[in-house]
């Protein structure tokens, strides 16, 4: 992956959380995307602002920029810092955060932080939405990339999967979009009404999204339009055509609104630099 796909995947990823967290939560029929950010929602964001996705993620990079390397407990740390604060987020607070994915940072300890349920209800998409640093730190080696990825993921989620969704979302991110996708991973029904914020459903609306709509907006759009978990789904997504088409194909009015642009851009330009040195 090159300078301009690693930072498109990880700005792509917040850009996605941003663009679908007003409509989180309405079914299919009650969006109405528009060509930029909106406000309001469930979370009543502002215009740009992320949401537990992102926040995640900017967690996981703090932890792989301060160790130079994955480093399980800095992590976890991270994660219990932001849930009790907010810290890496938006807001003072935790605004939006998983059932499953809370539950196991409660568990965690310093001895444990592979708290993740691996019960078969536990098919959430909590963990995909983060993955972007296990990718950037190493994209230059993809077995590494797909171990740390299912690593990170663990640490909330444990199912199987989890597994085999990650295994296979990040290994087509690093092949920018140039591998044919695991067609036994896409029979998922992406119109279906129930199982919405699973992983299952997560990687394929992204999948869906990158081949139908044109361009990263116009995936972003088509995510959007499935409606449910839609800040998870676009940030996916956003990883997806992110890093196929780069930074520098991002439309401006997504960067100059979204928030935090400046940092977020600055801890991707390190962590692609962790890559390239790996």
């Amino acid at each position: 992956m090159t300078r301009d796909q690693v930072l498109g995947m990880i700005i792509g990823c917040a850009v996605g959380d941003a663009y679908g967290a007003p409509y989180e939560f309405m079914a299919p029929e009650d969006v109405r995307p528009t060509k930029g950010y909106s406000t309001g929602g469930t979370h009543d964001v502002t215009i740009g602002e992320w949401t537990d996705d992102t926040a995640m993620m900017v967690a996981t990079m703090d932890a792989y920029i301060t160790h130079q390397k994955f480093d399980a407990q800095g992590i976890t740390n991270n994660f219990k810092r932001w849930k009790k604060t907010g810290f890496f987020g938006t807001r003072d607070h935790v605004f939006d955060i998983g059932q499953t994915t809370a539950q196991a940072i409660d568990r965690i300890t310093d001895d444990t932080p592979y708290a993740g349920s691996a019960a078969k209800f536990s098919s959430g998409n909590g963990s995909i939405m983060r993955v972007a640093p296990a990718i950037a730190a190493n994209f230059n080696n993809p077995a590494k990339a797909v171990g740390e990825a299912v690593a990170l993921s663990l640490i909330t989620h444990g199912n199987s999967d989890t597994i085999t969704y990650i295994s296979a979302f990040v290994d087509e991110v690093i092949c920018g979009g140039k591998k044919p996708v695991n067609n036994k991973l896409r029979r998922y029904d992406v119109y279906q009404t129930h199982n919405t914020g699973s992983i299952m459903h997560s990687y394929n609306v992204a999948h869906c999204a990158a081949h139908y709509g044109s361009g990263f907006d116009g995936a972003l759009m088509e995510a959007v339009k499935l409606g449910y978990d839609t800040d998870t789904n676009c940030a996916v997504t956003g990883m997806l055509v992110g890093a196929k088409f780069g930074y520098s194909n991002i439309p401006d009015r997504f960067l100059k609104g979204l928030q935090q642009h400046d940092m977020l851009l600055d801890m991707a330009n390190k962590m692609y630099d962790i890559g390239a040195q790996a």
